[in-house]
C-alpha cells in the first residue's frame, strides 16, 4: 500500500488555508510519499461574475474559477522539482466542481498538460446554492437525492 494524499486545498481555496510549500513541508514531515494538491475549480463559476450576470447567493459563491486553477497550476507545478528532490512526488490537481453545469467546458479544461490529477465533486444542485449552505428543515431529502443521483 502506497500512502498518499489525494484531495486537499491550500488558501487557493475559499475553503483552505496555508500554503503550497506549507502543505509540501507537512507532507514530508509525514513521510507521505505522493501530495496531490486539489484547488476548488467550480464549473458553473468558471468565469468572471460578470460572464454570469447573476450575484452570488452566499459566501462561497465566489466567480471566476479559472484565476484559481491558474493560480494553483503555476505555483504547483514551479515547486515539483524540488518536492521531488526531497523525495515527494507532488501532483496538480484540481477538484472540479459541476462539471455537469458545461461539459464542454469541464473536457476542454481537463485537457491542460499540467494536470495530473482531477477529482470530479458535485458541491451543488444546478438551481441551488452549495450543500453546505442549504437549510434542510425546508428542503425534501429523498427528492434532493433524487436529483443529486440524476445530475
Amino acid at each position: 500500500m502506497l500512502p498518499m494524499d489525494c484531495h486537499t486545498h491550500t488558501g487557493i481555496s475559499p475553503d483552505g488555508s496555508g500554503t503550497v510549500a506549507g502543505h509540501i513541508a507537512q507532507a514530508e514531515k509525514l513521510e507521505l510519499p505522493v501530495l496531490a494538491l486539489t484547488e476548488h475549480v467550480e464549473m458553473n463559476r468558471y468565469f468572471p461574475q460578470a460572464h454570469y450576470g447573476t450575484e452570488p447567493r452566499n459566501e462561497w459563491e465566489i466567480f471566476d474559477h479559472a484565476a484559481v486553477l491558474e493560480q494553483s497550476l503555476e505555483v504547483v507545478t514551479a515547486a515539483k522539482e524540488q518536492a521531488a528532490a526531497n523525495g515527494l512526488t507532488l501532483l496538480c490537481g484540481m477538484e472540479m466542481g459541476q462539471p455537469n453545469a458545461d461539459f464542454g467546458l469541464s473536457e476542454s479544461v481537463s485537457r491542460d498538460m499540467r494536470l495530473d490529477f482531477i477529482i470530479a465533486s458535485l458541491h451543488e444542485l444546478l438551481d441551488k446554492p452549495d450543500f453546505f449552505c442549504l437549510d434542510y428543515t425546508q428542503e425534501d431529502i429523498p427528492a434532493l437525492m433524487e436529483q443529486y443521483f440524476s445530475q
